[in-house]
């Protein structure tokens, strides 16, 4: 199998998952089905059984969850759609209502096919009989929101009479047969590649679709209508409808609004004849999961697998009122559906007009946004894409691109109301409907043998072992509105340059300079950088470069406050948050910071509300800078490097315009720099092994890494310099608490000190000479010692001081110290 059909593997098989093999046997029965984890895997697997001539081999379109089966509901992603177009005179002479006499006919079908509908035109493989056709598109989808179109795709083969097998368009489980095998049904004939198509971006391949059912009239170009034989006529209205909203069937439906108010508690009858009616509204699927939420064995997977199954017109009024009659009693409205009375225009028993302005506005901002891309976040929140940028739906930049191309269709504004109603909508889609994407800020794996660092506009940087490049940005980004566009980078560049412009002291570089590419690395705990010093020492400098480098901002370094909600929304919105000019730290502040250097999830109440609240994973690149150290905390202090500054000689200072002016000429050359050593760095990686990981592992392992690709040697050095700036930590640790100095004051002369944790505290009250209530590093009772110990146990036992606390006895709490000699 050739480079060029495993490139086309990959276009039309999603990126993860388990792929199929599947394989029919002379003599045996069934299919045969294997699964595999890679594509290389598939070819070989492939390349064998095509070998043998008595057997047929196919491969699943889709990718799955498990090994079980290649059923719909073990299948997770696709990446593609396709079509089956039978021809041959063989294939003709079976089933000439669905088949061309030759395949030469088949392809002029397909184009003209194409034409019609403004489809581009599809890589086309030869089957050895007839042909395939395959839509690829640039990222993975969902099968939810793979159905939805595929259903569409169906309808419109149908509605301009073109003969794809109605049996594979639509089924996600289909197997086709694979380029590179044989086709041994009417004598051995190759599958083969004939025309190779780019890749599509989905948004666009769904407006396509949903503007070419619009033009044949399906009633929703989101969910088409299909006839289904055997059923009974009155359930089936078999009408084509404008555009409804729900809402407003509810409020002239007393069978809608029944389900509506129940929550849908209601018989099973009556809840699928509302299916009938509410997946064929504009708010189609959200409002049936709101409106179901009720049912005391509501299940939102079951639900939504109820809605896709229900592929059949609006159900009738004749239906509704054979299931509960008096619900209907006395219905003014002469209809053959309630769907009709969610229209602007429904015709009454007298013949008047029921007018609903306001659902007509929800309409068109509904109509707006059906061309462009929906999903949902990690954390169930609903954004959408707008020139090439993903915003949350709630967004004021969102209501404002809305509200203006509603103006520029009708020459009026939505309104605030419908633009909420609507916005509620596409939440729901964007929720329930489409697939979730992980949301980074600035830099994120691509995968995990990639890293990504996103440009600020459509472009992102990837950076693998040995080498990096530049490319479109994947949908993995989050951008806000300080953030800036980065300057592009240059191959071959000179890191070190960085301290031509930043007061950094030569024995200081490489573990700053460490420390800096670590930025670049997501996923792992960075060190807080406290730079501290004089005024004059260049402090700011030194974070407005960093800041320049890593994550360009309007914003480059920020005023640390005591709201914690404050300091919460910068660590969400900056990737690198550099608080300037700090004086001293809260506990709660303190406590927030070592939090996002280490990486958690933190809960926070919405506004106004009671019982809900968001969740924030924030894993920053934290920096302090003060005249001082900005905190005593241990716990802080731990997780901190820090780089002590002297004041720049007057001789040597530049002013402000000149040396950014000339930083900025040197920007693209640094950043290039720290890019290739980030590359030779991922290449490193692997093979260290450090004798004795320090307390922040990931960064010490990539710091030797990092440090090795900087310089032969680099990497013994860096450890050496951060082992140095541990001791430091330490050292300020010691000197800045009442109950360490205590302490160690009290094991000067000790090897063991067996006591209790009261005897303990008395004496280190005595020793620390009763420090006040305002001493914050030293408890306030004998009962909080436990707690003060625990934040300092790292750096005791740096100091050779370890401790155990055992179970409580007759005078209280033993507590052992012992002091290594």
């Amino acid at each position: 199998m050739s480079a060029s059909n495993r490139s086309l593997f990959e276009k039309i098989l999603p990126t993860k998952g388990l792929y199929c093999v599947a394989y029919k046997k002379e003599g045996v029965d069934g299919l045969i089905q294997k699964f595999y984890k890679s594509i290389d895997e598939i070819k070989a697997k492939i390349h064998v059984l095509d070998a043998d001539a008595t057997i047929t081999v196919y491969l699943a379109q889709a990718s799955y969850a498990t090994a079980l089966n290649r059923k719909g509901e073990n299948s997770i992603w696709v990446k593609s759609f396709w079509m089956d177009i039978d021809s041959g005179p063989e294939k003709y002479a079976e089933d000439p209502n669905n088949s061309y006499p030759t395949q030469k006919e088949g392809a002029q079908a397909l184009l003209l096919f194409c034409k019609e509908v403004g489809l581009p035109w599809p890589t086309i493989i030869n089957s050895g009989q007839g042909l395939y056709a395959y839509w690829s598109m640039a990222n993975d989808l969902s099968p939810e929101l793979w159905k939805e179109s595929a259903l569409i795709l169906k309808k419109l083969c149908v509605a301009h009479g073109f003969k794809a097998d109605p049996t594979r368009t639509a089924d996600i489980a289909s197997v086709l047969r694979p380029v590179g095998s044989t086709n041994r049904k009417y004598g051995e004939k190759s599958v083969d590649l004939r025309h190779e198509a780019s890749e599509i971006e989905f948004a666009a391949f769904k407006k396509i679709l949903r503007e070419a059912a619009i033009k044949i009239k399906f009633p929703d170009a989101g969910l088409p209508l299909q006839k289904i034989s055997g059923l009974n006529s009155e359930f089936t209205s078999g009408g084509e409808y404008p555009p409804s909203s729900l809402v407003q069937v509810a409020e002239n439906c007393p069978q809608i609004a029944h389900v509506r108010d129940s929550k849908g508690n209601v018989t099973e009858p009556l809840w699928y004849a509302f299916i009938g009616v509410a997946r064929h509204c504009v708010e189609g699927a959200p409002m049936i999961h709101e409106w179901s939420a009720g049912y005391p064995n509501y299940s939102s997977s079951e639900t939504a697998q109820k809605i896709t199954q229900h592929n059949f017109p609006p159900t009738t009024c004749g239906h509704f009122k054979s299931i509960t009659p008096s619900l209907c009693a006395g219905c003014k409205y002469v209809v053959t559906s309630p769907i009709m009375l969610g229209v602007e225009k429904s015709i009454s028993d007298s013949g008047a007009a029921c007018s609903d302005k306001p659902n007509n506005r929800v309409a068109a901002i509904l109509d707006v946004a059906g061309g462009l891309e929906l999903f949902h976040d990690q954390h169930n929140v609903a954004h959408i894409m707008l020139d090439g940028q993903c915003h949350k739906l709630s967004s004021q930049p969102v209501k404002q691109y809305l509200s203006y191309r509603v103006y520029q269709r009708t020459n009026k504004t939505p309104g605030s109301e419908a633009l909420k109603q609507a916005i509620s909508v596409l939440e729901g889609r964007a929720i329930f409907e489409m697939q979730k994407r992980k949301l980074e800020n600035r830099v994120a794996r691509h995968d995990a043998a990639t890293i990504c660092y996103d440009m600020g506009d459509s472009r992102a940087v990837f950076i693998i072992a040995g080498s990096w490049w530049i490319d479109a940005a994947p949908i993995i980004f989050r951008r806000h509105k300080h953030q800036q566009i980065q300057v592009s980078p240059c191959i071959g560049g000179d890191p070190w340059r960085l301290f031509d412009f930043l007061n950094v002291a030569s024995a200081n570089m490489l573990l700053i300079l460490v420390t800096l590419i670590s930025y670049f690395i997501p996923g792992i705990p960075h060190p807080i950088f406290h730079p501290y010093g004089p005024h004059g020492a260049g402090k700011t400098s030194i974070f407005k470069g960093f800041k320049l480098i890593v994550d360009p901002s309007t914003i480059a370094t920020l005023m640390c406050s005591n709201d914690r909600h404050k300091v919460l929304h910068v660590l969400v919105t900056h990737y690198m948050p550099l608080f300037d000019n700090l004086s001293g730290l809260s506990g709660e502040i303190s406590d927030l910071l070592c939090q996002a250097c280490t990486g958690g999830g933190i809960e926070q109440r919405q506004l106004y509300t009671d019982d809900e609240s968001i969740i924030f994973e924030i894993l920053r690149c934290v920096g302090l800078n003060g005249i001082n150290i900005s905190t005593i905390r241990a716990d802080l202090l731990d997780r901190t490097l820090l780089l002590q500054m002297e004041r720049i000689e007057p001789s040597q200072r530049r002013e402000e315009g000149e040396l950014w002016a000339a930083f900025e000429i040197s920007r693209p050359n640094i950043l290039g720099g720290i890019f290739d050593t980030l590359a030779k760095a991922m290449q490193i990686y692997p093979t260290v092994r450090l004798d004795k990981l320090p307390r922040l592992a990931d960064f010490g392992r990539w710091g030797y890494a990092i440090a090795e690709a900087l310089e032969p040697g680099g990497g013994h050095q860096f450890i050496r310099d951060y082992e140095a700036n541990i001791k430091l930590q330490g050292d300020e640790i010691i000197q800045g608490n009442t109950l360490a100095t205590a302490l160690l004051s009290v094991m000067q002369n000790r090897s063991v000190w067996e006591t209790t944790v009261l005897k303990a505290y008395d004496l280190l009250m005595i020793t620390a000479q009763h420090p006040g209530r305002d001493d914050h590093t030293f408890p306030t009772a004998s009962k909080n010692l436990r707690n003060y110990l625990e934040r300092l146990r790292p750096t005791l036992a740096e100091n050779g001081i370890s401790y155990s606390i055992g179970i409580r006895g007759g005078d209280g709490y033993p507590i052992i110290f012992r002091k290594a000699v």
